[in-house]
Order: C-alpha cells, then structure tokens, then sequence
C-alpha cells in the first residue's frame, strides 16, 4: 500500500529509492514502487505544501519528464 503524504519530492524519491516523474499535461507526479511494481501517482496539494497520493497507475504512462534526482 502507498504512503498517502510526503512533505517533498526528495522525500518521495528517498522511500520508493527510485526517479520521480513528472507529466507534462497536468503536473501529477509518477514514480514507480520497485517492490510492488507499480506505478502510483502523486499530486501537490494547494500551495505545495505537501505531495499526496491520487492513484496507483495501470496502464501506459502519459509524456512525462524527470524531475527528480
């Protein structure tokens, strides 16, 4: 099960150990759990205040850039 919050990407990046991701559409945030191997998606809350989860992702994923390391 994912972790619901984090404070940053760097914290979301350091507990999946893995590459943040960042659609070009619409901002949300992918990253992949290497242990569960599955794509969950995040979105910053008002203010960027924190990075909370949406959803875990099936299917192909959307344009997207890295935004983290």
């Amino acid at each position: 099960m994912p972790i619901k919050t984090f404070d940053d990407v760097q914290a979301l990046s350091e507990w999946y150990d893995n590459l943040v991701f960042r659609s070009i559409t619409d901002d949300t945030l992918f990253i992949q759990d290497n242990r569960e191997h599955r794509w969950y998606r995040y979105r910053w809350t008002r203010g960027k205040r924190e990075v909370k989860f949406v959803e875990v992702y099936e299917g192909v994923l959307p344009l997207v850039t890295q935004v983290y390391p």
